[in-house]
């Protein structure tokens, strides 16, 4: 029963975020890209940490898996809409 609640929480999660992610790509939000990257990779290790330690039970993981999910897209679409590029020069240091 609380891999199915938490399942319900992710399908939750996710269609809470669309909004926010629809904002960022209308440039009506601006989100702080630092921010997201260090999310990205906090849920990112949480998410592997637990399919690692468990028997990679994906239901009962399903909350984990929709925070990275969430954060992974709202960081792909800060990327896209803001424009941002690295740039590459020789001889850096």
């Amino acid at each position: 029963m609380k891999g199915y609640i938490a399942g319900a929480v992710a399908v939750i999660l996710i269609a809470a975020s669309l909004p926010y992610v629809y904002q960022i790509s209308r440039r009506q939000v601006l989100p702080t890209l630092s921010t997201w990257l260090i999310l990205v990779v906090a849920t990112s290790l949480n998410v592997t940490s637990y399919l690692v330690a468990t028997r990679a039970d994906i239901l009962s993981g399903a909350l984990g898996l929709a925070d990275a999910f969430v954060c992974w897209c709202i960081l792909i679409v800060t990327v896209l809409s803001t424009g941002f590029k690295l740039q590459w020069g020789t001889g850096s240091v």
